[in-house]
């Protein structure tokens, strides 16, 4: 009986001359081995999931400001999900500081500099944030 252990790892050469076969499956297979390979080291994770989060949130805002100020329509903004990208902003700040508290304390100072520039933008972010709901709060509609 043979284990696991001992079976051999499936392979993307399927032909018996050692070259790849050109179907749609094994292309799909060279794309998702090269997305496995790409890693963060994880004293950089926090402050790179942080960076994803802080550029998300950018593009949000840019689409509400301009759905808000140059469209005047706010039927496709994000107001009615202005929860979950307030805890989007939550979670990526407190990731920064996670970051900066760990690189600055490591002793990292190239990653320590990512870091808190991660936290001075995530704290930017989140007070345009705040004043852009702030201002747009009269322009929601009233649901009960």
């Amino acid at each position: 009986m043979e284990t696991i252990l001992e079976s051999e790892p499936p392979t993307v050469d399927d032909n018996q001359d050692g070259t790849i076969s050109k179907d749609k499956n094994d292309s799909w297979l060279i794309v998702k081995e090269w997305l496995l390979s790409l890693s963060v080291p994880k004293r950089g994770l926090y402050i790179f999931m942080s960076l994803l989060l802080f550029m998300f949130q950018l593009v949000l805002l840019g689409i509400d400001m301009i759905l808000h100020f140059v469209i005047k329509d706010l039927s496709f903004s994000s107001q009615n999900h202005t929860e979950a990208t307030l805890v989007f902003l939550v979670v990526s700040f407190y990731w920064s500081l996670l970051g900066s508290v760990y690189s600055l304390q490591a002793g990292y100072r190239k990653m320590g500099f990512y870091a808190l520039l991660s936290v001075f933008l995530n704290l930017a972010m989140f007070i345009i944030r705040f004043c852009y709901e702030f201002i747009t709060i009269q322009y929601r509609k009233e649901e009960f």
